[in-house]
């Protein structure tokens, strides 16, 4: 029987060296794994005479093994058969009922009832097996060249199909084309590595979304199309999750991971094929879509706050999840897209600062505040060095008799260069560096130093207010710090009362009894700020260690209102009727303050009574 191969049998002519080289160099320089086996499965077919070639193979060692490359094959065949499954067992299972010519190599007869590759393609009579002489090919025979890795694990096979001589091939054939496969199936190895390094390279590894680098360069075009005044204008979105970080504190870093994976899979879920969502990094996403018309832009922003709104099913719990979003159009406004993302996250923070769970398009101004906003990072570290935090105080009196009762501490920055400024301005700033800690107790020492001299210069029963951040609330270290602040200072812990708003209380809510309580043995006092803004307020103060709350001055502004009247009396009803101290906050007029007495609220704070002061003009004021 001769060997099939051009002229002698096998490829060693000088062409078929040539074209051996050129094969090899073509699989090892593949870019993916398919055009790796592509050129393989083609070198098999023109160094070996065959008219189709199958290939199989698995991105992993032990991955799924998939129909990956069909040469030659009509189309009708090649779309119904390309990229099935092929079960390992099974086709292990069927090798034992092919004759092995050798290690590697197996040879399916039409004569015997077993099937594999046969099935893809034939015109022949499936019942007629029988050969006009021994050496010819039947169009039901088979033939399976299987191929390894380095460890010897099976990465996949080769079928190669109809010989043009019409011939099985002789056992000299089959071997070098064996040795031909697996040379081959060394560079496939590479190239595999080479496809998987690359996936790595361009896709986020937890969410198996594109990463920053795609997300760029697909950018880059896009820009590179509007300047040529080709293509359709585009918008990125720039996305962070709100309070992600409190998620990441409380539940762990595992529950973290959950919420960022089902927040892409949402993503992918809501673009079409036109458009492209990345994880840029951390909590922070990004979204690519044609178009810049307002309305078409809204209504993709309103379908993700809506999909994000959706409740995520964690570890028994539900959270609510929220996001901030920037908004920039790609036009020729821009030069490069490091502008571009810088101003899609500038206008992003810009959300945040409106109340998060919102959007906002960039303007030109907001790059100005954004400098101003580094120029303050850039500062805040030098203020805390050099003590240009300051504690001033805000009285809170008595409605009736206007008799002082306590007062609540308020942290201002005075800046060398633009004066006393409120802690909206920079706590923000505090919190994203990680400096609430050295923040919180500054304040937390100067106003229990305060208030000690207070009390020994008679006025011993004067409370002090102080504000606690969530991050303050979640130091492990706080309730020894407190001791050892009262102690130091010979300050009755009941006299110190800790303000926690609801915001703080949502974000550790799994664990703010816990932390509550352990506060509470300390023995300070606690009360909820800005009661009444957040949606559990009842469960707060039936469920937790609470001694008081505040009135949200947004419901004292609306006291002329008939409707906010109400309110309000629901809530200091309900305050006494669960025995909690009730305050009124925000307090601007007399009317106000009047209407908050006649309503039975006993105490109030505001602007009608005091402004924030210096510790030495609330000594004067109190003499």
């Amino acid at each position: 029987m001769q060997p099939i191969g051009s002229v002698s049998g096998r490829p060693d002519s000088v062409s078929d060296l040539e074209r051996l080289f050129e094969i090899t160099r073509d699989v090892l320089e593949a870019p993916t794994l398919d055009a790796a086996l592509t050129s393989l499965a083609r070198g098999v077919q023109e160094l070996f005479g065959w008219r189709f070639v199958s290939m199989v193979a698995a991105e992993e060692p032990n991955g799924e093994l998939k129909r990956r490359v069909m040469l030659g094959y009509p189309e009708e065949i090649v779309k119904e058969r390309l990229h099935e499954n092929v079960d390992r067992e099974a086709f292990a299972a069927m090798l034992g009922h092919a004759v092995r010519f050798f290690d590697d190599c197996y040879f399916f007869p039409a004569e015997r009832d077993a099937e594999w590759e046969r099935s893809i393609y034939t015109g022949f009579n499936p019942n007629e097996t029988k050969r006009q002489y021994p050496n010819q090919w039947q169009e039901r025979d088979a033939l399976v060249l299987t191929l390894h890795d380095r460890d010897g694990v099976m990465i996949g096979y080769m079928s190669p199909d109809g010989p043009l001589n019409g011939e099985i091939p002789a056992v000299q054939t089959l071997r070098a084309m064996q040795v031909f496969v697996n040379l081959m199936g060394l560079a496939l190895v590479n190239a595999r590595s080479q496809s998987r390094l690359q996936y790595e390279a361009t896709h986020d590894s937890m969410t198996a979304l594109p990463n920053r680098t795609v997300f760029s360069l697909q950018l880059a075009r896009k820009l590179e199309a509007v300047h040529r005044g080709e293509g359709e204008p585009h918008s990125v979105l720039y996305l962070d999750l709100d309070e992600f970080k409190a998620i990441n504190d409380t539940l762990g870093h595992l529950a973290g991971d959950d919420v960022l994976k089902e927040t892409a899979q949402r993503l992918r879920m809501i673009v079409d094929e036109r458009s492209l969502v990345a994880r840029m990094a951390g909590d922070k996403f990004a979204v690519l879509i044609p178009g810049t018309s307002a309305p078409a832009v809204q209504s993709v922003l309103d379908t993700i706050h809506e999909t994000l709104r959706r409740p995520y099913p964690m570890a028994g719990r539900t959270l609510a999840m929220t996001a901030s979003i920037g908004v920039v159009s790609v036009d020729q406004g821009y030069t490069s897209i490091a502008e571009v993302l810088r101003d899609a996250e500038t206008a992003m923070y810009r959300a945040k600062t409106q109340g998060r769970d919102r959007n906002a398009i960039f303007t030109p101004t907001m790059h100005e505040e954004a400098l101003q906003r580094l120029s303050l990072r850039l500062d805040l570290r030098e203020a805390i060095e050099e003590r240009q935090l300051v504690v001033m105080y805000q009285p809170i009196v008595h409605l009736d008799t206007r008799h002082i009762e306590c007062v609540e501490a308020l942290l201002r920055w005075n800046h060398p260069e633009q004066g006393y400024l409120a802690p909206a301005a920079f706590l923000p700033l505090a919190e994203e560096m990680g400096l609430m800690e050295p923040v919180g107790r500054f304040v937390l020492d100067t106003a229990c130093r305060d208030l000690a001299r207070w009390h020994q210069a008679g006025y011993s029963n004067l409370g002090l207010n102080v504000n606690l951040s969530v991050q303050e609330v979640l130091q492990p270290s706080l309730p020894d710090f407190l001791r050892k602040l009262t102690r130091t200072y010979s300050v009755d812990p009941k006299m110190l009362s800790l303000e926690i708003t609801e915001t703080s209380i949502l974000q550790s809510e799994h664990r703010a009894a816990g932390i509550l309580d352990t506060l509470k043995a300390v023995g300070v006092d606690l009360c909820i700020d800005d009661f009444g803004t957040g949606y559990s307020s009842l469960q707060y103060i039936t469920s937790l260690p609470i001694d008081s709350f505040k009135i949200d001055q947004s419901f004292i502004a609306a006291l002329a209102d008939p409707k906010g009247e109400q309110i309000v009396r629901l809530l200091v009803g309900l305050g006494e009727a669960c025995g909690l101290r009730v305050t009124g906050e925000g307090i601007e007029t007399q009317t106000q303050a009047k209407t908050l007495m006649s309503l039975g609220c006993t105490s109030g704070q505001g602007v009608y009574f005091h402004a924030p002061l210096p510790a030495q003009d609330i000594s004067a004021l109190l003499r």
